[in-house]
């Protein structure tokens, strides 16, 4: 999938929730992403996502798609100079 990643729908102390919508057929998500400053920090996030990933489907729980994570920029941008975590998210 490719996301069209908008607006910030909530924020955590680590994480921010945008709007999503794909560019071939307009699903709309939730993506959560993650900026992860430490090692530890980035251990964190990569159990949520396991744990996440094994989860059986059920209709209070919402759909995990997968994720992606992503190094800074060399400019510093890209998790403001430490790694950044994408989870993609819906609730359909």
């Amino acid at each position: 999938r490719t996301l069209r990643v908008q607006e910030v729908i909530a924020e955590g102390g680590y994480a921010y929730v945008h709007i999503a919508v794909d560019r071939n057929d307009e699903s709309v998500f939730a993506v959560k992403r993650i900026t992860c400053h430490c090692r530890e920090a980035l251990s964190n996030a990569q159990a949520e996502v396991e744990l996440l990933s094994q989860l059986p489907p059920h209709p209070n729980i919402v759909r995990f798609y997968g994720s992606a994570t992503r190094k800074p920029d060399s400019n510093g941008g890209g998790g403001g100079g430490g790694r950044g975590g994408l989870a993609g998210l819906d609730n359909s």
